[in-house]
C-alpha cells in the first residue's frame, strides 16, 4: 500500500471519528472500503485520536485567559450601554471562572442513620448518657 492510500484511509477514519461514528462502525466501513485488516484500522483510529488531541489540546491557563478577555469585552460593552445587570453578570462569570467563591448551600442537611436493632436496652442507655 502506498503513502497516498494510507493518507486517504486515515482521512476517512478522521472524518468518521469527527462525525461521531462508533469504533465498530468505522472498523467495518474502512475494512470493506480499503481492504485492510481490523488491526490496521484500529492503529489508524489510534493515530487519528492522537492527531485530534494534538490539534485541539490547549492549556488551561490559555483557555481561562481567553474567556476572561471575552467577559471583560462584554463588561465594557454593557457599561457603555448602561446595562448594569449584564455588566455585573459578566464580572460574576469571571469570579466563577476563577473560583473566587466557594458555593455552598444555605442549609446543609445531613442524614445520620443508626442501626439500633442489635443493641440491648442497657447499651442504648449508655450511648444516650455518653452523648
Amino acid at each position: 500500500m502506498n503513502q497516498a492510500e494510507i493518507v486517504e484511509r486515515r482521512e476517512n477514519v478522521m472524518t468518521s471519528l469527527l462525525r461521531g461514528h462508533s469504533t465498530s462502525q468505522i472498523v467495518r466501513v474502512i475494512m470493506n472500503a480499503h481492504g485492510v485488516s481490523k488491526p490496521t484500522v484500529e492503529r489508524d483510529i489510534s493515530y487519528c485520536y492522537d492527531q485530534i488531541k494534538k490539534k485541539y489540546q490547549r492549556d488551561l491557563p490559555e483557555v481561562i485567559a481567553t474567556h476572561i478577555g471575552k467577559y471583560e469585552e462584554i463588561h465594557k460593552a454593557a457599561m457603555e450601554m448602561y446595562d448594569f445587570r449584564s455588566a455585573i453578570a459578566s464580572l460574576q462569570a469571571i469570579e466563577k471562572l476563577l473560583k473566587l467563591h466557594v458555593e455552598q448551600p444555605l442549609v446543609l442537611l445531613q442524614q445520620n442513620n443508626l442501626n439500633l436493632e442489635n443493641l440491648s436496652l442497657d447499651e442504648l442507655q449508655r450511648l444516650l448518657q455518653a452523648s
